[in-house]
């Protein structure tokens, strides 16, 4: 089966600059076709920075500065409802809570409750629009009032539920490269959850006891989604990962991050399995694995008419080992030195060549 260009991504996190540098800016269609983890998302990380705030909360009321900064300068926080005064307050809040503000120390301190923020907010709204300051405690009570007291999955699940919705309504997140595919992963994550036959127990008699585990559990179930895009009949360019390749072959191949490290990735040896065991008891080895994650690289790469392997190239970052072979052998054969020269720039080098190369 063969289709005209491939990107390959060694490393998922590579997808969305990919996509907002490179494959949105021209009219061409696409396919993606790997999984991508929901933990690399931005709204992970607004959830995962609530979660932390409360973890470090103290007495009850008491937020870690730093924690509750965190959520405040999230993008979708400090850029919702796209309000000028909204970012001006926040800033004053930060400065604040930094102590970057002159002979005024307020909320220079490193735990505060929501209700000195609210009144330092009230005190700095005097020349804003009316009813910015109660702003801050709309979006106090939404991402951290909402979560002191959940005693179950069930709550926890509806308050983030919550904080998604309110966030569509109030950015413009709706335009943004694959949020209808993050948000519905999101939203059916969670009905799952609330479905769950334990959803509405606690985990522990003992309140601060439960609210810790239900948050640790929160924060693993959200680590372990992978969002699935549509995948389509093959486009004219596909994005895809390294082991998604297997048995597919393509005219152009891009492989992204041919770097030592990437590919291959560096061999995971239990370090509580003696050597030896794997081979006993019939399990591959780390080498074995390494060996077939070869293969699939160089069968995809000669199977193909035009190949462009990118790296990056710094003092702390090496070119693959595989390119290192590829060069090898090519000067091997012609008998002289930069047989297949790297096109540089910046610090990303791109090593091109045809079938044989």
């Amino acid at each position: 089966e063969s289709s005209k260009t491939a990107i390959v991504l060694p490393l998922t996190e590579s997808l969305f600059p990919l996509l907002t540098f490179a494959v949105d800016q021209f009219d061409i269609k696409y396919n993606i076709s790997l999984g991508y983890p929901f933990k690399r998302t931005s709204i992970f990380d607004l959830i995962e920075n609530i979660i932390s705030a409360q973890k470090t909360r103290r007495r009850k009321h008491f937020y870690s500065a730093k924690d509750y900064l965190h959520v405040m300068l999230n993008p979708f926080v400090k850029n919702l409802n796209n309000d000028d005064e909204l970012r001006s307050l926040l800033l004053n809040i930060e400065k604040s809570v930094k102590g970057e503000i002159p002979k005024k120390a307020t909320l220079s301190k490193p735990f505060l409750t929501l209700t000195e923020i609210e009144a330092e907010c009230e005190l700095a709204a005097h020349n804003l629009k009316p009813n910015t300051n109660k702003r801050i405690t709309e979006i106090n009570t939404k991402f951290f009032r909402n979560f002191e007291n959940i005693n179950n999955l069930l709550e926890l699940s509806e308050n983030i539920e919550v904080i998604l919705e309110y966030i569509l309504n109030h950015t413009n997140v709706s335009s943004y490269i694959l949020s209808g595919e993050i948000f519905k992963i999101a939203f059916e994550s969670l009905y799952m959850l609330k479905q769950a036959a334990f959803s509405g127990e606690p985990f522990s008699s003992d309140d601060d006891s439960n609210r810790s585990a239900l948050y640790d559990f929160m924060l693993n179930y959200l680590k372990q989604i992978n969002i699935p895009f549509d995948t389509k009949p093959i486009e004219e360019i596909e994005i895809i990962g390294m082991l998604e390749t297997r048995n597919l072959s393509f005219e152009t191949v891009i492989v992204l991050d041919v770097n030592e490290g990437i590919i291959p990735s560096p061999k995971k040896v239990d370090p509580l399995v003696p050597l030896g065991v794997y081979e006993s008891i019939g399990i591959p080895t780390p080498a074995y694995n390494e060996e077939i994650y070869r293969y699939h690289f160089y069968r995809l790469i000669s199977s193909a008419k035009n190949v462009h392997l990118l790296y990056i190239d710094t003092d702390n970052k090496q070119r693959s080992r595989y390119i290192e072979n590829i060069i090898w052998e090519k000067e091997k054969e012609l008998k002289t030195l930069d047989a297949i020269p790297a096109t540089v720039d910046g610090n990303v080098c791109t090593l091109t060549g045809e079938p044989g190369e």
